[in-house]
């Protein structure tokens, strides 16, 4: 356990994306990568990050112990398998050593009371980690979820709502039942982990936010990708997940 003094900052761990990429090495450079705007921010609420590369998943509750609370950020779609749903005709890119070292991470941190920031694949693991399963795809052009943009512009730019649950937390935290987000994925919950609940949807019915039954359990899991619309609002729920890790430290 670690062991605090006052004026500390809650220590917050980062998943990584593992990829290959070009560099001065070669065009095929194995890396972990991580979108800067996730450590920003994170680290904008007084929070310290660290990177989570992939360990062994009987590891993830010694790895856990030394956090003051996780997150589980963007990357590939998780391996099918681990939800008992068959490999589609049109596979995307899988990887499931992250897939196995995620899930195990949000086991022994929910397990353990440790706060989880699930986004994008996150929520999805998160889902998947606990019992739940999820559509493989979703684009349907002329929908809140069309197929990715051809540009960056187009990726980046594409907006649409979500409706959350009166009587959630995240419509506590943005002061508002409705809120305009981003569509940077092409995936989405499924059937619902036992003990999770529904706190939003898209208008199409996409499940866009889960919450835990039990309001004591620290978690937050969203489909979009806050980190990349701080400046429209969304900045709050990285405050309000930094308060959940410093509250971990209490």
């Amino acid at each position: 356990m670690r062991r605090y003094r006052a004026g500390m900052k809650p220590v917050i761990g980062m998943s990584l994306w593992r990829r290959r990429l070009p560099t001065f090495l070669g065009p095929a450079t194995d890396l972990f990568t991580l979108a800067t705007e996730y450590v920003e921010s994170v680290e904008a609420h007084e929070a310290v990050t660290v990177l989570l590369t992939h360990y062994r998943p009987e590891d993830a509750a010694e790895v856990v112990e030394r956090l003051d609370a996780v997150v589980i950020c963007g990357g590939n779609d998780i391996d099918p398998s681990f939800y008992g749903a068959p490999v589609p005709d049109s596979p995307r890119t899988y990887d499931p050593v992250a897939d196995a070292s995620e899930l195990a991470l949000v086991r022994a941190a929910l397990g353990t009371g440790t706060p989880v920031f699930g986004i994008c694949r996150g929520i999805q693991v998160v889902n998947v980690a606990l019992g739940g399963t999820l559509h493989q795809d979703i684009s349907v052009p002329g929908t809140d979820h069309p197929p990715f943009g051809s540009t960056p512009e187009e990726l980046l730019g594409h907006r649409h709502e979500v409706i959350l649950e009166p009587d959630s937390h995240l419509a506590a935290v943005y002061g508002s039942r409705r809120i305009t987000t981003n569509s940077i994925h092409h995936q989405a919950v499924d059937r619902v982990a036992p003990g999770l609940r529904v706190a939003g949807r898209a208008a199409d019915g996409t499940i866009e936010v889960l919450e835990p039954e039990d309001a004591a359990v620290p978690l937050i899991a969203v489909q979009w990708h806050p980190e990349k619309v701080t400046g429209e609002g969304h900045d709050t729920l990285f405050a309000a997940f930094v308060d959940l890790a410093r509250g971990r430290m209490n």
